[in-house]
């Protein structure tokens, strides 16, 4: 440090001599410029470039004045700092060398809790101190760096001006400028000679500060014993003092009762004032670990943050001393219960000092010795208040220190799980690799050994009930296999059939195979665990991961057998490579297991020998083993492809097999060049996708079982209300009614409902992988990370700025897309899911289907807008303005839309209703939501907008009744018999077939016309198809009549009378 300072005083002297003449230089240009702004005209528009050029150099000089004030400080200490360190070392040298002798405090009790609370306080401001100090040399540990850095720049920017500029006050900014450059480089360079004894004088008041905190801790922890200590004395002479009584039987009832309470009451004083000094142990070793688990973590960030080459076994190491912290967490769980007994201790207040005992009957004696027991009672329950108040107040403490330990646990595990990833966790390979091996394996099987000898049976009746539980569960397990074997038969036959085909025996199927496999897994667990003596927390975990492992590759035996499996028969899955994967379990499970424990065992140890050695040659195993697994898959996986016809490249299993194979060979190479931790990590993904793939591949097919039965159901329904309606109007003598079309049909229903499954279960396959790798990766969070853009949003609390990131902007990509998704294929679920169960028309179904359609897709998209940082109070006024837009522009698109609404609900108009309007009349065949399509009689199709059915006259000539009524007019000839005419009129219609019997048939003699006499034949048709054949078939009958009977129809006439003009 000497020669340091001795090597720069030259220069330091330079700058303090260059500083006074510059400061004096400043202030002069400074009050000259001033003057000349002074000077200027403020309301002058064309004085307005030179006074800004004035007012930059004003803001030059003043911040050179601010530079100039911070190179006095860097000087001030340069000059102060050398004998401030000397002095700070000198107090360390010389308190080192006292010797500490800890005496306890004699005081009274409230002076100790007194000074106990200050000595809290102290140690409080002692910690914030360190906190800054570490704070400060790791920001002086990265300053340097940052200061050359912006030296280089100014030195690239402070090239001496030119006296060739236009103006004075140019020159005068050029020369401010400079000036403030100058002296910027001249602040940083002695900030750099400052950094050194800043940093140095630093980090010896941080290790005052913590020889200060270690004879704070201590003396805090002398008053709390000697306060413990003290309440435990005035707890005994309080008990001592207080008349609790004895129970004699020759006292009144009350008198007894009393005295036991206080004996109660006594014991649980006694009790909590214990706990009190169990609980301010228990607090004082979780403060101790808090700051050792923070002082790690610290560690660890500076190691991570500054080492370039740090060792992954080290880290690992260091981290399982780092973890695992022992917490009891029942910190709530006895807070609870203290405030239930001061509950109870209010309740048993308010009995005694309400309480009214009938002692008129009793001596004096016993009267004195009820008050004073009385008395005692309140006595001891004040007390108990207060002791329990004290143990409350540590127990919410030690809950507080709980969670933080865990929130900083979670915290360096994220951080060191980031980082050991990618970096190696054992040695390389070398020669050295068998001798690991043999040592790690020797040592192992002596733990091993001496861990079997150490093993103990419980007694009979600690698991006598669980054996009882086992044999009540084995006996419902065997129940229910015997059930699934005798109906597993018939639910596979009748697979396909419409009628007795159910959804509901593959959810039996599924959930029978885990209970019915129940019984060894369950066997296995309670001897490991119930009959057996594990104080390994560790080992006991293990123990339920090989029984759950065992439990599942039961499971999947039973869904894989055949031929009546779930998978085979339910799934229609291929039957040959279910068998291959059945039978490649047996090896796969029986060798992969044990391994995979030993892996996970082996992970609690933090043994470099024992990774390099033997972990490492138990993961080259289990990763081999899986790659045989799969490569065992090569031969079968076309056989499922070939049942599904043509698909695309990426669907190839081969490819997706050779690519599984080539990464666990991979990994074995990189667990030989030492990347152990991340190989492990990098196949636990592996085994967790693939049984997220499984999953998602077992919900999709289920999906399409239920769809399959759907589908059927829905096409039986309809064609059997179709024929239905054939037989009725067959039996009516009556045309077939036509076909609706404005449903969906099964193809359609079909596609739009498995576009939707898809959707769904790639879905739910994305999410659950997306937090597989968020937890395995904590690296992955960083799209959380990057910041896109901010969005002012505002709150009850103000204006805030809100972050919009990567990862929000993705979310909501993906939710819009699967909405918009799900919203074109809603039409088919709908029918499936709910609309097929109601009793509604097709128009109102293709409503509803609409409606909902454009809801969901407005919902999203506001939903997606939010993740973007758009809020609905912004987006209201664009909704406003674009409401206007539609009423001027766009005023016919939603006239005619919402006029098709009003028709889907109301149905003015129905498929295969006849209508008349504006003229044409037709039949219509298909309504949709902006317009509607009539085909007319000349089949040709007519497309009217839905606003001329709601605002035009509209003739619905079949809407709640298809009988119409039909008029023929008739002319006789006068002279002609009218009621023989109105007899034939009369029996044409009533003979014919097409005519309605009720209401019957009417003629009426109208008019004497110009040339006939009119008649009215009025007869009624059940529907509008017969009335032009009933008009002809009417009109032929009554000129055949009128013919055989003589009557003349009449024609126009026409007399012209001739007059001669004469001459």
């Amino acid at each position: 440090m000497r020669s340091l300072l001795t090597r720069t005083w030259g220069y330091i002297f330079l700058l303090l001599l260059l500083s006074q003449p510059a400061l004096a230089e400043t202030n002069l240009e400074l009050e000259n410029v001033q003057r000349q702004l002074q000077r200027l005209d403020a309301d002058n528009q064309n004085t307005a470039p030179l006074r800004d050029i004035y007012l930059q150099t004003i803001d030059a000089y003043s911040q050179a004045d601010t530079v100039i004030k911070q190179i006095t400080t860097f000087k001030d200490d340069l000059q102060s700092l050398p004998q401030k360190i000397v002095q700070l070392k000198k107090l360390l040298s010389d308190e080192q060398n006292k010797v500490a002798v800890d005496t306890p405090p004699t005081m009274a009790l409230s002076k100790l809790e007194s000074q106990l609370t200050q000595l809290q306080s102290s140690q409080l401001e002692l910690q914030q101190s360190r906190n800054k100090f570490e704070k400060q040399l790791i920001h002086y540990s990265r300053k340097p760096v940052e200061i050359r850095d912006t030296l280089s720049a100014l030195k690239q920017q402070n090239q001496p001006f030119e006296n060739s500029s236009t103006t004075d006050a140019q020159q005068s900014l050029d020369a401010a400028l400079f000036s403030l450059t100058s002296l910027k480089i001249q602040a940083l360079n002695l900030q750099l000679l400052v950094i050194p004894l800043r940093s140095e004088y630093d980090r010896l008041r941080l290790s005052w500060t913590d020889i200060e905190l270690l004879r704070i801790n201590q003396k805090i922890r002398l008053f709390q014993d000697q306060i413990q200590l003290l309440r435990q004395f005035e707890t005994d002479q309080l008990l001592r003092g207080v008349n609790i009584g004895n129970d004699s039987q020759n006292r009144p009832t009350a008198l007894l009762k009393l005295i036991k309470q206080n004996k109660i009451l006594s014991t649980q004083l006694r009790t909590s004032v214990a706990n009190t000094a169990t609980t301010a142990q228990a607090l004082r070793t979780l403060e101790q670990q808090q700051r050792l688990i923070q002082q790690s973590y610290n560690v660890i960030q500076q190691q991570l943050q500054l080492s370039e080459n740090s060792f992954g076994i080290e880290l690992k190491s260091f981290s399982q001393k780092f973890s695992n912290p022992k917490l009891k967490l029942d910190s709530k769980q006895e807070i609870a219960k203290i405030r239930l007994r001061e509950i109870e201790l209010d309740q048993l207040k308010l009995n005694i000092v309400s309480s009214s005992i009938d002692s008129s009957q009793w001596s004096e004696n016993s009267v004195r010795e009820l008050q004073l027991l009385q008395a005692t009672s309140l006595d001891l329950i004040d007390n108990l208040h207060l002791s329990y108040s004290r143990e409350l107040d540590d127990m919410s403490k030690i809950l507080t220190l709980e969670s933080q330990i865990q929130r900083q646990f979670k915290k360096g595990q994220s951080l060191l799980t980031e980082y050991l990833l990618w970096l190696p966790s054992v040695p390389s390979i070398d020669s050295s690799w068998p001798m690991q091996i043999s040592q790690s394996s020797q040592h192992q099987l002596k733990q091993a050994y001496q861990y079997f000898n150490q093993l103990q049976i419980r007694p009979l009746q600690q698991w006598l009930r669980w054996l009882m539980l086992y044999l009540v569960a084995t006996s419902v397990c065997l129940l229910l296999y015997k059930y699934q074997r005798q109906h597993e038969k018939i639910w596979s036959r009748q697979i396909g059939n419409v009628i007795h085909d159910k959804f509901s025996r593959s959810i039996r199927l599924i959930l029978l195979a885990p209970i019915t496999t129940l019984p060894l897994p369950l066997l296995l667990w309670i001897f490991l665990e119930q009959v057996l003596i594990v104080d390994n927390p560790d080992t006991s975990s293990l123990n339920q991961l090989f029984s759950l492992s065992i439990w599942i590759y039961l499971i999947l035996c039973c869904w894989l057998r055949r031929p009546y499996g779930l998978f085979i028969s339910h799934l229609d899955i291929a039957e040959e490579p279910c068998v291959r994967v059945k039978n490649l379990l047996l090896p796969l499970f029986v060798l992969g297991v044990p391994l995979i424990w030993l892996l996970l065992f082996f992970d609690n140890i933090p043994s470099l020998q024992l990774h390099s050695g033997l972990g490492r040659l138990t993961f080259i195993f289990l990763a081999l083993l899986s790659a045989m697994f799969w490569a065992a898959l090569w031969k079968v996986s076309t056989l499922h492809q070939l049942k599904q016809g043509a698909i695309s490249w990426w669907q190839h299993a081969k490819l997706w097999l050779t690519t599984l194979v080539f990464i666990h060979l991979s990994l074995i190479v990189a667990a030989l060049f030492g990347y152990l931790f991340t190989s492990f990590i990098v196949m636990s993904s592996l085994l967790a996708t693939t049984l997220i793939l499984y999953t998602a591949f077992s919900l999709y097919r289920l999906g399409v079982r239920w769809l399959l039965i759907a589908e059927r159901r829905i096409a039986f329904f309809r064609a059997r209300a179709r024929r239905t309606e054939i037989l009725a109007a067959r039996e009516k003598n009556e045309d077939i009614p036509p076909l609706e079309e404005n449903y969906l049909d099964l193809k359609s229903i079909s596609d739009q409902a498995t576009a939707l499954l898809k959707a769904v279960c790639f879905s739910l396959m994305f999410i659950a992988m997306w937090l597989l790798v968020k937890n395995l990766l904590p690296s992955i969070d960083v799209l959380e990370k990057v910041v896109l853009w901010s969005n002012q949003i505002t709150t009850a609390s103000g204006v805030i700025s809100e972050n919009i990131t990567l990862l929000s902007v993705i979310t909501s990509v993906f939710v819009i897309g699967i909405t918009i998704l799900a919203a074109y294929n809603l039409p088919g679920l709908l029918e499936l899911l709910i609309l097929r169960h109601i009793n509604l028309t097709p128009g109102t179904c293709y409503a509803i289907t609409t409606i909902t359609r454009y809801m969901l897709i407005i919902i999203c998209i506001l939903a997606g807008a939010s993740q973007f940082g758009v809020e609905w109070a912004k987006l209201q006024w664009l909704v406003a303005a674009m409401g206007v837009g539609l009423g001027f522009g766009l005023q016919e698109i939603v006239a005619n839309f919402v006029s098709g609404i009003i028709i889907l609900f109301e149905k003015p108009v129905r498929i295969g209703d006849t209508v008349t309007i504006g003229g044409g009349t037709g039949r219509g065949t298909k309504i949709q939501i902006r317009a509607t399509t009539i085909s007319d009689w000349d089949r040709k199709e007519v497309i009217i907008p839905n606003k001329t059915f709601v605002t035009d006259q509209l003739i619905n000539w079949s809407l709640s009744d298809a009988i119409t009524r039909v008029l023929i007019n008739v002319g006789v000839a006068y002279g002609s018999d009218t009621k023989l005419v109105q007899h034939l009129l009369q029996e044409a219609a009533t003979d014919n077939p097409r005519v309605l019997t009720d209401p019957q048939p009417e003629v009426f003699f109208t008019a004497f016309g110009n040339s006939s006499l009119d008649f009215e034949l009025r007869f009624y048709v059940d529907n509008l198809g017969d009335r032009n054949r009933a008009i002809h078939e009417i009109n032929q009958q009554i000129n055949h009549s009128f013919k055989q009977q003589n009557v003349c129809i009449a024609f126009p006439q026409l007399d012209v009378h001739l007059h001669r003009q004469k001459s």
